[in-house]
């Protein structure tokens, strides 16, 4: 009896079971091949082919197959062995490891069409019938996988190691956010697990805060108590973090690339510190996106390898601990959502679907059950969605970082590779599944390619884009080398020690020459930290002063060196502008020199006794000793001002 049609989308192409093909499919691939090619046509004459077809396909089966199986089982164990599958025989011979043969029925897609959309989701843990679109899983040892990735990750991590130690003078970082993110990090777990942050009063974050960077914190906590137990100084530059989690990232994409059996893992690793001068200097920063990046890589990994609905939870656990690891833990859809698309198009399954909605739920839940509920949706909702329509819009008033700004013309040119990779990459899928690119591409690939799309397209809304769009392309492009050397049947050949070494040795003087380039031309410069004015103000101010900070970017290096005090704003400047838009807009008009307050009027909109400008702000620095403030302090780090009245002898 033929299974009911609404389970299956039959395709309009002729097909007649050979040894040859039927031998190399598992035990249900014969009756979903037929099904696929003969049935559901609408008329008398099909039907009747149809049975015709299903009859001999059945004879085959009961005759050939089995004295092919028995004959041959040595073939079999092998390809079982290749793909983690020993004691199955039939599902070890997987389609994808069958020699594709450059006949007509290859070369337009047949094999995978026929597999397509055949085999219903079951409520059980049964896998899917692996097919053309799912590549197997390398099944490496353990300790193999982290030694290789390790041995991958050494050198780009060396790189950024010199970058970092030639170009950070010391008491200096080269961002700004990372004097706060270590200051959370030195106050952990109490300082991040807080409700509120009195440290800025005209923030949001005073009444109603939560640590979006939980875990990016508490991995700095780790590695600075092992630096202070070792003996190193915990000042900055703050070498040994920054590389703990560019370390990881490396580490962690090497890991996936050999998982999803990329060939060549070293040249996509050496790919990351080549391809992009933006994403270079974004991968020399301690700041949280390098664990978003790290979460990114990792959870495309994990979406393309659950195939049973036992595995779902792993999506539900993804978007959980991603609202702990960054502030745009959403981000996570994308991949989910290409995943959904991949099933639909390749299975005709509404299994993506669920993996959507376990993704949804685990970014619900971690929003939910947070020891800082209900400020994660209050403050989630300012970061990432008023933020996002204040970009599109304009109508925001604050000045946002630089970093979120639409990219330059000049910028396009300067990383004008990442768009010819993304360009590269459609074109080679184009080339391999046509117009069917969702059903005839792996589902890794697809998810690769797919999240590389989103973010290049993004690109020119926002220069952060680079952070995701440069790793996935690099992703994506192995994995569709590895598709098409495995269409071919065409394994990695097994090199000399002459040509590794020349391979190696090519690859080192590339990544030099890349580095020195990046080094003088585009990496970023030291911030000088205000240690100075802290030593200061613990000897002038009493703890708990109110210092106004025109400048939000000043708040990480003030928070830093003087955390007894309270500021006006910080990060995120829409944070301020929530709270009190109006103070806010006119702290971003002095900033911007278009508008010179009296004393009174500053005092009266920022509620503080002392304001504070570093060097970065030399330019309004001229105009307030006409407008009756007194500098009380001066050193090479910035100003402090005093915004009293001879006659007032109380902070306001």
């Amino acid at each position: 009896m033929l299974p009911p049609r609404r389970q299956y989308r039959p395709q309009l192409t002729k097909f007649a079971p050979t040894p040859a093909i039927l031998s190399g499919m598992d035990c249900n691939a014969c009756g979903i091949r037929y099904i696929a090619c003969g049935y559901g046509q609408g008329a008398v004459r099909k039907l009747a082919q149809c049975a015709y077809c299903f009859a001999q396909c059945c004879v085959f089966m009961l005759t050939s197959v089995p004295r092919a199986a028995a004959s041959a089982p040595v073939a079999q164990l092998d390809r079982a062995s290749a793909s983690g599958a020993e004691g199955h025989r039939f599902e070890s011979c997987r389609a994808y490891h069958l020699p594709f043969q450059p006949d007509s029925s290859t070369q337009h897609g047949y094999l995978t069409q026929g597999l397509r959309g055949n085999v219903p989701i079951e409520s059980s843990s049964q896998s899917i019938c692996p097919s053309l679109t799912e590549p197997p899983i390398a099944r490496l040892n353990v300790l193999e996988m982290i030694i290789r990735a390790a041995a991958a990750a050494a050198l780009p991590l060396a790189i950024v190691a010199v970058c970092r130690f030639t170009s950070i003078p010391p008491q200096s970082e080269n961002a700004f956010d990372s004097f706060y993110h270590v200051a959370m990090a030195d106050g952990f777990p109490a300082r991040c697990l807080s409700r509120t942050f009195p440290y800025t009063t005209m923030s949001i974050w005073e009444q109603h805060f939560y640590d979006k960077e939980l875990l990016f914190h508490a991995g700095i906590a780790a590695v600075r108590s092992l630096s202070r137990a070792i003996g190193m100084s915990a000042a900055p530059p703050f070498h040994l973090p920054a590389l703990a989690f560019v370390g990881a990232f490396f580490w962690v994409f090497n890991l996936v690339s050999i998982r999803r059996r990329l060939p060549l893992t070293i040249v996509w690793t050496a790919l990351l510190v080549i391809l992009s001068p933006a994403l270079f200097d974004r991968l020399g920063v301690l700041r949280p996106h390098l664990l978003g990046m790290t979460m990114m890589v990792a959870g495309s990994h994990i979406l393309a390898s659950i195939s049973r609905s036992t595995q779902l939870w792993q999506a539900a656990a993804l978007g959980y601990v991603m609202v702990f690891s960054y502030s745009q833990p959403h981000f996570v859809l994308i991949p989910a959502i290409i995943a959904a698309l991949h099933w639909a198009a390749a299975h005709r399954t509404r299994f993506g679907v669920q993996i959507v909605m376990l993704t949804v739920f685990g970014l619900v839940a971690g929003m939910i059950i947070h020891p800082q509920f209900p400020n994660t949706v209050m403050l989630w909702k300012i970061q990432c969605v008023d933020v996002v329509a204040g970009i599109i819009s304009g109508e925001t008033t604050v000045a946002l970082g630089q970093e979120l700004a639409a990219p330059s013309p000049g910028w396009l040119m300067q990383n004008g590779l990442v768009f010819i990779l993304a360009v590269l990459n459609f074109v080679l899928m184009y080339q391999t599944g046509g117009y069917r690119i969702l059903y005839r591409c792996s589902r890794d690939t697809v998810i690769f390619t797919g999240t590389q799309a989103v973010f290049t397209a993004g690109l020119f809304l926002s220069m952060r884009c680079i952070e995701y769009a440069a790793p996935f392309g690099i992703l994506a492009l192995g994995a569709i080398v590895r598709d098409r050397l495995t269409k071919m049947a065409v394994r990695s050949p097994r090199t000399t020690k002459i040509q590794r070494r020349m391979v190696a040795s090519g690859v080192v003087v590339a990544l030099a020459i890349a580095a020195t380039y990046y080094t003088s031309s585009h990496y970023r410069r030291g911030a000088v930290t205000i240690g100075s004015f802290g030593n200061w103000a613990g000897q002038n101010i009493p703890p708990g002063t109110k210092i106004a900070n025109p400048y939000w970017s000043d708040f990480p290096m003030l928070f830093y060196s003087g955390v007894r005090y309270r500021y006006s704003w910080g990060l995120d400047p829409m944070f301020g502008y929530r709270r009190d838009p109006e103070a806010a807009s006119k702290m971003a008009l002095f900033a911007n020199g278009k508008w010179t307050p009296s004393v009174d009027e500053m005092r009266h909109v920022t509620g503080a006794r002392y304001m504070f400008i570093s060097s970065y702000g030399k330019p309004r620095v001229d105009a307030l000793p006409w407008a009756g403030a007194r500098c009380v302090y001066h050193g090479s780090d910035g100003w402090l001002f005093d915004l009293r009245d001879d006659n007032q002898k109380s902070d306001r």
